[in-house]
């Protein structure tokens, strides 16, 4: 008998790690004191804010529920370590900025949107150096979190009303780096 029931729950662990069209599920194993978090990727867009607020679990919660009820919405995923309220959602049933207000309107403060760049070009710390510097003194960047000449990512942090990731490329395009989409 329990091995039957061990037997289910990884059918129903594995069922949940891919999606209906096959797609792998993103899944971050948090440290041994929390339980860990599962995103099953579908279609749709994914927007990662970064907020603050979320250590008050009250508005945690109910920034989770308003998202929760607006159509089109496919996952949510918040992290109190990193500040980010991540969302994922069907572009055709919702609009970034309701995202956002209801977010704000929930009782966290929204700094900017997050975005991660696969970079090509960087070679070494200097690389890397000289991009954060560049990326530091465009307008509309909040924080430049990270950008790692070794796996070739930026982590940006912008605000949505003074740029946009066109704008951010367009930056580093300026330079000798380029950005390119990561394979699929």
């Amino acid at each position: 008998m329990r091995t039957l029931l061990s037997l289910s729950a990884l059918l129903i662990l594995g069922g949940l790690a891919y999606g209906q069209d096959g797609q792998e599920a993103q899944a971050e194993q948090k440290s041994t004191d929390q339980a860990p978090a599962v995103a099953i990727v579908e279609k749709g867009s994914s927007i990662t804010f970064a907020v603050t607020g979320l250590e008050n679990e009250a508005t945690t919660t109910k920034a989770e529920a308003a998202l929760a009820e607006m159509a089109g919405i496919i996952a949510l995923q918040n992290d109190s370590k990193a500040a980010t309220f991540t969302i994922q959602y069907d572009p055709t049933k919702v609009k970034t900025g309701a995202l956002q207000q209801s977010l704000t309107d929930s009782g966290l403060k929204v700094i900017g949107q997050k975005s991660t760049l696969k970079i090509k070009g960087m070679m070494c710390i200097s690389c890397s150096n000289h991009l954060t510097t560049v990326l530091g003194q465009t307008q509309g960047i909040v924080n430049v979190d990270s950008i790692s000449h070794l796996t070739g990512l930026a982590q940006i942090t912008f605000d949505p009303a003074q740029t946009d990731v066109g704008k951010i490329k367009a930056s580093i395009h300026a330079t000798n780096y380029k950005v390119v989409n990561p394979q699929k």
